[in-house]
């Protein structure tokens, strides 16, 4: 009798743990989800194109070719009048090869996108996604493999029906050179104008233990924020924390943007988009290149990197940058993902260490 027992509850543990097992061969490293308006095809119901982007390790054998989007009106639970899923199928997979920090192997991840329309009647409305597992390993979150990731987008179009949320201006996931400045940002650009605020958040998991997921519920993960980056409010730009070594390895960070938009006279919260990404922490013995010098409109003399620059609705603007590298004989490209995000912003290399932003 005991070894019927013993049987029966290694049966019934094997049935638990085997999702998540399995899960591990995932090697989650991040997502996102944004929207935009599209037109309505019901009579007085908003209608959104929502596109859920997810970054994943190409090494791992497990795939996800469909998704499902939560679709969540007040109360995430699942029994709530008028939520509703969706399961999304992958529209494009494609892999990104990072620059990564000289003498150490390009970090190479794809990103693959998941689209769909989906009619949200007005309301406040929250849109997330659960997906098995996270990387194993991340130094900032133990036990990582078997967390979940879980991201979300919010949006009330009771306060505003057309609304797009902010748009990130890359795709590319950061890495750290032995505590150097970096070469990432969370910036992002909102078509309506909107004012967006970033901050830091604890990456979640999802609230449901079971599989498949029932519920569109998060909460943060037992995880520290980045120890090795500072978040401008304002402008989404990362910047080093002083430290005099790193740990090396693989870490994990999230990052909120929040939209506001006056309304009767008052700012109000219409909307957020969370991105939730890992990043590599490496030693190097080269050193980042630098921009030197920035001319704005062409002007004789360069101002200050980091003047402000005010610039009126429709106004032209050209940025002259020159930039330096420490290293003897290294050559310098320029490169931004940010012309396939904001309209009209072109960068052109104009010589060996310049070029022209407009």
């Amino acid at each position: 009798m005991r070894t019927t027992t013993r049987f029966r509850w290694l049966a019934a543990l094997a049935l638990w743990l085997g999702p998540l097992l399995a899960a591990h061969a995932t090697h989650l490293l991040g997502g996102e989800i944004t929207y935009a308006p599209v037109a309505s095809t019901t009579v007085g119901v908003p209608r959104y194109h929502v596109i859920t982007r997810l970054f994943r390790d190409p090494n791992s054998s497990a795939d996800s070719p469909v998704i499902t989007l939560y679709c969540n009106r007040g109360s995430c639970a699942a029994t709530t009048a008028g939520n509703f899923t969706i399961n999304v199928v992958r529209s494009q997979d494609s892999s990104i090869s990072s620059l990564g920090c000289a003498g150490t192997f390009p970090r190479i991840y794809k990103v693959s996108l998941y689209e769909t329309d989906v009619d949200l009647p007005t309301g406040q409305w929250t849109l997330s996604i659960t997906e098995a597992n996270r990387a194993a390993g991340l130094i900032n979150m133990p036990g990582s493999v078997y967390n979940t990731l879980y991201v979300s987008t919010y949006l009330d179009n009771s306060l505003a029906a057309q609304d797009s949320s902010p748009r990130f201006l890359s795709t590319l996931l950061p890495y750290l050179c032995n505590n150097q400045a970096q070469r990432y940002s969370f910036s992002a650009f909102d078509a309506d104008g909107d004012s967006l605020r970033y901050e830091f958040r604890l990456p979640e998991m999802s609230t449901s233990f079971s599989v498949p997921v029932v519920s569109g519920c998060g909460t943060p993960t037992s995880s520290t924020l980045s120890p090795h980056f500072m978040l401008n409010s304002a402008t989404g730009a990362l910047t080093t924390l002083p430290a005099p070594s790193i740990q090396q390895g693989i870490y994990v960070m999230a990052a909120r943007v929040t939209e506001y938009r006056r309304i009767n006279g008052s700012w109000q919260p219409i909307g957020y988009v969370t991105r939730d990404v890992t990043y590599v922490a490496t030693g190097s013995t080269n050193q980042n290149p630098e921009f030197t010098g920035l001319r704005l409109n062409g002007a004789a003399t360069t101002q200050p990197l980091t003047q402000l620059i005010r610039v009126q609705p429709g106004q032209t603007v050209a940025l002259a940058l020159e930039a330096a590298d420490p290293d003897a004989g290294q050559a310098l490209r320029f490169e931004s993902q940010a012309p396939g995000v904001i309209p009209g912003l072109n960068l052109q290399t104009t010589g060996a260490t310049s070029a022209l932003l407009t």
